[in-house]
């Protein structure tokens, strides 16, 4: 095992002082659900076979846009373009309660659902 480094010798440190740990936490949560949805429409794009900049196209951005926002490098998407994305490929958002266990972010899954008759879709569903 190697040694720690400096830098995480800090964050060693700086996660014993007060209120630090706990809003670390907070933060790596919506991290990952942040991950969890660019995660999601990426997987979707792939699933249709669409190129990123043919995404790009269908939602009116530039290609780089979409590329610097799947290529998962600190990607922090707005709501706007998360539904642009997501009606681009066919997936419904919905968001729903979760309980009271402190959580500041929601986690994010992806189903099957059928809507509309014997048309398939994704649905971006954001729940407990």
């Amino acid at each position: 095992m190697r040694p720690p480094t400096g830098a995480e010798r800090y964050i060693a440190g700086r996660l014993e002082e007060p209120g630090v740990a706990d809003a670390y936490e907070v933060a790596r949560r919506r991290i990952d659900d942040i991950d969890r949805v660019v995660h999601t429409i990426e997987d979707r794009r792939t699933e249709l076979g669409l190129s990123k900049a043919e995404l790009a196209r269908r939602i009116g951005v530039r290609p780089e846009a979409i590329r610097r926002l799947l290529s998962g490098n600190h990607a922090n998407p707005t709501l706007s373009t998360v539904v642009s994305l997501a009606s681009a490929l066919d997936l419904a958002i919905v968001a729903v309660p979760v309980g009271t266990g402190g959580r500041s972010a929601l986690p994010v899954a992806c189903e099957r659902v059928e809507r509309g008759g014997d048309r398939d879709q994704q649905k971006l569903r954001v729940a407990p």
